[in-house]
């Protein structure tokens, strides 16, 4: 995702290899949690428990570390303005492809359905939100020259009242269920997880090996243990209080998700792994993300071609769904990477000067 190259030099491959789980687990999510086939509804089983835990705690996860590894190289360096513009320049136009990708897509199949907002859509993909993820980190990377600044200003000591103060209303009161406090998939909550990785990589020792395995292994536990036992105890006819009891935890910011994808983001960062081939897979996972959770795209996945009505019953259905998403998933990384060939020798080629250009322009 990031396409800065002083950051290219220091891809570290536990890190990309992370981002390739991280996006899996995404894309398993999507594939339980906008289904047609309605897997709580189903009748009291082991298939149903199993199944049950990927509706929401591998895409919560995932988008926790997908942000967590890009936070962790931006809260590092010389952040300026231009630099965050330049990122979102080169980001823009991927959305863009890929927007407009989707709305061919949808003339072709059911022009008879199209609407104006379609085509705002497809054209102006950040402002009218058309990946949720893509908007708040353009936005993110907007601030984030005066947030770092603001941060640096700060200290260690107010750096960590502040996160006090976060923790507490955003990690402690919304445990409580039912609170709703404001944080969501939106800027504000990339901006608590960057508070809260600046203060550790500024400020903290690193934690040893052994204790960041034990966080990981006990956060996990609970995680388990919490899903499990709602799900046994589920009845259809309650979702309204059950749901309310899953999102307690099952939610990308919570701090029982945000402690278990911590831990296993620090152990995948001190891997001592390198490869090329992962760390080019890992570029593609971006893309990955934008053609498969694009609305028509992802309905018709998971409606219509992939609906779990075909599967349920059927041997092994684990196995098969997880079989599905890593087809998807190849599928979309092929597609991603022959967008990516098209730029290198068009829109690439001019190696930003178009930028530079436009830069100096506005800012004379």
């Amino acid at each position: 995702m990031e396409s800065d190259r002083s950051l290219k030099r220091q891809r570290r491959s536990g890190i990309e290899l992370l981002r390739i789980i991280a996006m899996y687990l995404i894309v398993v999510h999507h594939m339980v949690i906008h289904n047609s086939f309605d897997f709580m509804a189903q009748p009291d089983s082991f298939r149903k428990v199993f199944l049950g835990l990927f509706e929401y705690l591998p895409g919560k996860i995932g988008i926790a570390l997908f942000f967590i590894a890009s936070a962790w190289f931006l809260s590092v360096g010389n952040q300026t303005l231009e630099k965050s513009c330049k990122k979102i320049w080169v980001l823009e136009r991927e959305l863009l492809f890929w927007s407009l990708a989707g709305l061919v897509l949808r003339l072709v199949a059911t022009p008879m359905q199209m609407n104006i907002m379609d085509f705002v859509s497809a054209v102006f993909p950040v402002a009218t939100q058309l990946w949720w993820y893509a908007t708040s980190y353009v936005l993110f990377l907007l601030f984030l020259p005066f947030l770092m600044s603001g941060l640096k200003s700060l200290g260690s000591l107010r750096h960590k009242r502040l996160i006090f103060c976060m923790v507490a209303v955003w990690g402690v009161l919304y445990l409580i269920p039912g609170a709703a406090l404001n944080i969501g998939l939106d800027l504000t909550g990339f901006i608590y997880i960057y508070v809260l990785i600046t203060y550790h990589r500024w400020y903290m020792r690193p934690m040893k090996t052994k204790t960041v395995w034990l966080i990981f292994i006990l956060s996990a536990l609970l995680l388990l243990f919490w899903n499990v036992t709602l799900e046994l105890l589920y009845v259809g006819q309650s979702w309204d209080l059950y749901g309310v009891l899953f999102l307690v935890v099952d939610r990308e910011w919570s701090l029982p998700v945000l402690i278990f994808s911590f831990s296993m983001f620090l152990l995948f960062e001190r891997l001592q792994l390198q490869s090329r081939v992962i760390n080019y897979i890992a570029t593609l996972t971006f893309g990955v993300y934008l053609i498969t959770d694009h609305p028509f795209v992802r309905d018709l996945l998971w409606k219509k071609i992939f609906d779990f009505n075909k599967y349920y019953y059927l041997n092994y259905p684990v196995v098969r769904m997880l079989a599905i998403v890593v087809v998807v998933y190849c599928c979309a990384a092929v597609l991603e990477l022959i967008r990516k060939s098209i730029f290198k020798y068009t829109v690439d080629m001019g190696q930003g000067k178009l930028f530079a250009f436009i830069w100096k322009k506005v800012t004379i």
